[in-house]
């Protein structure tokens, strides 16, 4: 994770967020922007950085459908 000192561990930057979830910061920022997948708002800015909630996007990533470490889906 790519975390400033001194930004509380429970937040995430994009690139932290897009390194969870296995994609680019690109496509999590486009997630973010279109509002695809439900994915979580930034919960505040430090100067013109936002952040995410840590818990939030790990309890969204683990609900989303698809592959590897998310449910299957279904057809």
């Amino acid at each position: 994770m790519t975390l400033a000192t001194n930004t509380p561990s429970s937040e995430w930057t994009a690139q932290d967020c897009a390194d969870y979830i296995g994609v680019a910061v690109s496509t999590f920022r486009g997630y973010v922007t279109r509002g695809d997948c439900d994915a979580p708002r930034p919960v505040r800015h430090v100067g013109r950085t936002p952040v995410w909630d840590a818990v939030e996007v790990r309890a969204w990533h683990e609900a989303r459908p698809g592959k590897g470490g998310r449910p299957a889906i279904t057809r």
